[in-house]
């Protein structure tokens, strides 16, 4: 950015753990060229997001997030540094998420007075915390895993207001509601985020069958479901293979008991996940299947096929949750090889051939082209 004439500036977490001596996971970088420059300057990027678009560049398979300053004025064109900056820190969550570093002058800038607040470690909103948290109910999720994860306080009269404005979590979104959560729960401090929100009365409405497991369950089950999953990034985000297998042990965890009808599985899972928007539902309802008919005993195990990441999940399941089951999976790999043994060979056809060639078939006669 800086090459191409643009104002940038590290912002956001990163900054706020580097300054407090802690290894960032991500970075975020504000620029004042629009998402269009940015895109055009990036070729191996993507924009994430409608209301507040940023942009997704991919280094050496990190993301770094770049997005346009923020102003509340449309005709910005003009503007100062310092007015883009304090514009743009106005419209932020947390002022400890208001601090910006200049790559060209190695300067932190501080417009909301911020730097005070990161050292007493206190959570203090921009603005009125009720538009704040109405504008983008996620910034109350965010304020308590600054608060578990990191140890900001988080004064009584705020968690008052979180506490009131709980149900305001049904206006998010089904698919960011999901990957809030899974980021949750794939977490070390999973137990002490999700807690905390069930107090705070907002857990409830992020997760309805989620609040019901725990309160019969308790919270252990999470840190159940989550150890065993391995934890692996596709540019920047969750693998597929990591966001199944914690729902997976979740939802088995929960109690269920698989059938081996696909329909039914689907719509169990449906209501386990409701309102949660959770990708690679496929592959995850023919593993309950699998699992069924495991557990079922079924020898001829309904002629389900059965693919690599299919296979994948069932090995996982059986080898950390139940491993009663594994006498049946090795009989169940062994009927599924004979089945694709039997179903390479031609019709009628008993073996090879001598010599172990193929028969030739008659050649066809080519045509001559008319005269």
């Amino acid at each position: 950015m800086k090459s191409k004439g643009y104002m940038a500036f590290l912002v956001g977490g990163a900054l706020r753990d580097l300054m407090r001596d802690t290894q960032p996971r991500d970075y975020d970088v504000v620029t004042n060229a629009s998402i269009e420059q940015i895109r055009l300057i990036f070729r191996n990027s993507k924009t994430i997001g409608k209301r507040f678009p940023i942009v997704h560049t991919y280094f050496a398979g990190d993301v770094i997030e770049i997005s346009s300053l923020k102003s509340d004025d449309a005709e910005d064109v003009g503007e100062s540094q310092r007015e883009l900056l304090v514009a743009d820190a106005n419209l932020r969550d947390f002022t400890i998420n208001a601090i910006y570093y200049d790559i060209r002058t190695f300067e932190v800038i501080d417009p909301l007075g911020a730097i005070k607040h990161l050292e007493e470690k206190v959570l203090v909103p921009i603005g009125d915390p009720y538009e704040r948290f109405r504008e983008d109910p996620v910034r109350m999720i965010r304020a308590v895993k600054l608060s578990e994860r990191h140890g900001f306080t988080i004064e009584p009269e705020l968690e008052r207001i979180i506490h009131e404005l709980g149900d305001t979590m049904l206006e998010i979104g089904p698919g960011r509601k999901y990957e809030e959560l899974t980021r949750i729960l794939l977490s070390d401090y999973a137990v002490e985020v999700v807690t905390r929100l069930r107090n705070l009365g907002v857990f409830r409405f992020l997760w309805p069958a989620g609040e019901s497991l725990l309160a019969e369950r308790g919270p252990a089950i999470l840190e159940q479901a989550r150890i065993p999953v391995p934890v692996h990034y596709s540019r920047g985000s969750f693998s597929k293979e990591t966001h199944m297998k914690l729902w997976l042990g979740l939802f088995m965890l929960s109690g269920h008991q698989p059938g081996t009808s696909g329909k039914y599985e689907r719509a169990v899972l449906d209501d386990f996940l409701d309102p949660l928007g959770m990708p690679f539902r496929n592959p995850v309802v023919d593993c309950l299947v699998c699992l069924g008919q495991l557990m079922a005993q079924k020898g001829a195990f309904g002629g389900m096929p059965l693919n690599g990441e299919v296979s994948n999940l069932v090995e996982f399941y059986v080898g950390y949750f139940d491993p009663k089951l594994s006498h049946q999976l090795e009989q169940f790999h062994k009927h599924h090889a004979s089945a694709k043994k039997g179903r390479s060979r031609r019709p009628g056809e008993k073996g090879k051939p001598s010599g172990g060639k193929r028969p030739r078939g008659r050649r066809r006669r080519r045509r001559r082209p008319a005269k």
